[in-house]
Order: C-alpha cells, then sequence, then structure tokens
C-alpha cells in the first residue's frame, strides 16, 4: 500500500567492531539481510567473516568482546545475556556448521537427533520423529525412514552434512546461517548441498547468511555478496557487481572463483 513504511530488517548489522587481547579484529561492519535474502559472507582465511558471524549469533569465544549494535529480529544481540538470546536459537536463528561432527552425536541415531529440537518445542516423540523424516526427505536424503535409523558414521559427509542442514531448518528459523558448509566436500557434492541449502530457503522463504571462503559458492547461491578483508567490509552487492568490480583484491577472488565450475568464466 503507499505510503507503507518497509519492513525491517530481519538482521541489522551497525558499526559492529570485534576485539580481542587489546586488538580489532573487525572494525566498523555494516549491513542487513531481509526475509527471505540470501546473502553470502566472503573472505579468505582471517579476514574476520567467522569472527562476525560469531558476534551475530552472540557466540563469540572468552576472551573476545563486540562493540557497535547487531539485531535480530528486533533483539538487541551485543550486551545482551546468554539468557535472553537462548530462545531465538532455533526459532529465528539456527547454524548449520562448516563440520557436522560439532553437531551430530555419533551415538546417536539420525532420526532421533533431527527429532530433539522439536521435542523441545513441545512435540510429542511421535510427532517429532515423524516430523524428522519429512525434513530428511526435504534435504533429499534417499529413503528418509531407513536413513533415519542409522548412526551419522554409516553416512558419507555429503549426506552428514544434509543432516546438519535438516537439523537447523527443524525449528523453522527465520534466518539460517551456514559455516562453510561445503568446503570438506568435493565439487560433485558441494553442489548438491548448495542446491538443498538454495531450494528449501525458497520454499520456506528463510533468509540465508552463507559464510564461505568461495566466491564460486556465494555466486552460485546468493542474491548479495559482501566481501571481508582484514576485518573490514570492501564490498556489499549483487554477485553481477562483485565480479566486474576493479578492485585488485576482488580481482583475485573472481579468478579463484572463475576456476571452479560453479561460476561461468
Amino acid at each position: 500500500m503507499p505510503g507503507t513504511a518497509p519492513l525491517s530488517p530481519l538482521l541489522d548489522v551497525r558499526d559492529l567492531s570485534v576485539s580481542a587481547a587489546g586488538r580489532e579484529l573487525v572494525s566498523g561492519v555494516g549491513f542487513t539481510v531481509r526475509a527471505g535474502e540470501r546473502v553470502a559472507v566472503v573472505g579468505e582465511s582471517g579476514s574476520g567473516k567467522t569472527l562476525t558471524v560469531s558476534a551475530l549469533l552472540g557466540l563469540l569465544p572468552p576472551g573476545v568482546h563486540a562493540a557497535g549494535s547487531v539485531t535480530v529480529d528486533g533483539v538487541e544481540v551485543v550486551g545482551t545475556p546468554e539468557s535472553r538470546l537462548r530462545p531465538l536459537r532455533g526459532r529465528v536463528t539456527a547454524l548449520v556448521p562448516q563440520d557436522p561432527g560439532t553437531s551430530l552425536s555419533p551415538l546417536s541415531r539420525v532420526g532421533r537427533q533431527v527429532a530433539e529440537p522439536l521435542r523441545a518445542q513441545g512435540h510429542s516423540r511421535r510427532a517429532a520423529r515423524a516430523r524428522a523424516v519429512e525434513l530428511l526427505g526435504q534435504v533429499r536424503l534417499p529413503d528418509p525412514p531407513a536413513l533415519a535409523r542409522r548412526h551419522p558414521a554409516q553416512l558419507s559427509g555429503g549426506q552428514r552434512q544434509r543432516v546438519a542442514i535438516a537439523m537447523a531448518l527443524a525449528g523453522g528459523p527465520r534466518l539460517l546461517v551456514a559455516d562453510e558448509p561445503t568446503s570438506a566436500l568435493d565439487v560433485t557434492v558441494q553442489a548438491g548441498v548448495l542446491d538443498v541449502l538454495r531450494r528449501v530457503t525458497d520454499e520456506r522463504g528463510t533468509a540465508l547468511l552463507l559464510i564461505t571462503h568461495d566466491l564460486a559458492v556465494a555466486t552460485s547461491v546468493c542474491d548479495r555478496v559482501l566481501v571481508l578483508r582484514s576485518g573490514r567490509l570492501l564490498a556489499d552487492g549483487p554477485p553481477a557487481a562483485v565480479l566486474s568490480a576493479r578492485d585488485p583484491y576482488l580481482s583475485e577472488l573472481v579468478t579463484a572463483a572463475r576456476e571452479t565450475s560453479l561460476v561461468a568464466a
């Protein structure tokens, strides 16, 4: 309707800085992510991308401190006690880790692990298990009922990563944060996992924040690309604008991306 105010961003980052031992590691970063948007944060090792995302989720390690402002669904994250951030996790934000081994227990069957977030939300055991099987199907795992009865060690790396995505989706988050979800996978498996992320976020209207060192991965999935270098935001724009930029560092990223099969030369 004319005159209607635009919706507030789901994620609003303003002048974010992260420091440790008196040294500033991330400086003055600012950006927004709106509902349903897919945004990549790209940078080489040491660029500050992982620290930035940890600050967004309130998951900075001891001795590392954030300043500035980060609001998620209207809730300020910086300086907010863990007890107030906990309700955001699962329902508003969810993390897909780089290594599914950090989120999957080797001792528990896959279906039970995917069902755990649903049980925490009050679903009955039977309903949670049934929904877990549905989620395994949504991330395109073969024969979900049978796979739900397996342990993680019985799955391939790509299958374990898809299980991690299913777990993250179980709570119905509005923002899915995927931290280097394909870095340990070969190119063929990588493409399948990225297709799952693209499809499930489209179907659900879930926003995606994808953290990666690989510009090819970023441009194959996301509508916007943020480039970090030495803790500072170097670029923020559509993939085409980043790919055509004349900055020497961006040119290096583009050259590396074009050597892979995930972005056109």
